[in-house]
Formats: structure tokens, sequence, C-alpha cells
């Protein structure tokens, strides 16, 4: 497997500052986690004020038939604390009121799942 440098994770986030994604972007390169572990959190995983976020369930892909689930990380490492850095918390703050205005505009069709990622919809 092939990590970026620092340079070249700065340089990445910096292009990618302008995508409505740059919040995934810049906690998935700033705290480590994995795709199912960012994917699955919820807005309670969070800390703002303390700085911390909170692994504690995975999102999973139902091979048989398909569909999205929860489900409990592998092992328990993977429930974990992680803290994180101003810039990515400062970040998701912003994102936060951005996600709450295009939750009020999609208004009774939009299934509040309590996700920090989440589709137009409020899906995974």
């Amino acid at each position: 497997m092939r990590t970026l440098t620092p340079e070249e994770a700065g340089r990445f986030l910096e292009a990618a500052r302008r995508d409505n994604w740059f919040v995934l972007f810049a906690l998935a390169l700033t705290t480590g986690m994995r795709p199912e572990e960012y994917l699955a959190l919820h807005w309670k995983d969070v800390d703002l004020q303390k700085g911390t976020i909170t692994v504690q369930r995975t999102l999973v892909w139902r091979k048989k038939g398909g569909g999205w689930y929860f489900s409990e990380p592998k092992t328990s490492q993977s429930r974990r604390t992680i803290p994180l850095p101003r810039s990515t918390a400062l970040s998701l703050g912003d994102y936060r009121r951005r996600q709450a205005e295009q939750r009020l505009k999609a208004g009774p069709r939009y299934r509040n799942l309590d996700l920090i990622f989440a589709t137009a919809e409020g899906g995974p």
C-alpha cells in the first residue's frame, strides 16, 4: 500500500477545498479512519468543543440482497475516540451548518438518521 506524503496530502486537500465533500476528505486524511467508519458517523459521535470523534459503528453493504446496514466494529480496538485537528473540527462545524440548511430544503423526504455524511435524502 502506498500512502500520501504530508506534502501530497496538503496539495490534495488544497485542491479538494472547493469540493462539497472536502470535510470528508479532510477527516479521512487527518484521522486515518476507514471508509466504513467515517461513513457510519452520526453527529452524536462528534464533540466539536473537545475536538474528538468516537467510532461506535460501521457501515456495511449487504452482499445478499443489497442495501446498507450499520454494524458493530470488528474488534474492541476499532471502537475508539480520535482527536481531531482544530482545522478539521472547524470544517465539520461549517459543514454541519450547511447540512442543516440542505435538510430544511429537502423537507419531509429527508430521512434524519443523524449521519454526518448523508445523501441529499439523508441516507448513507
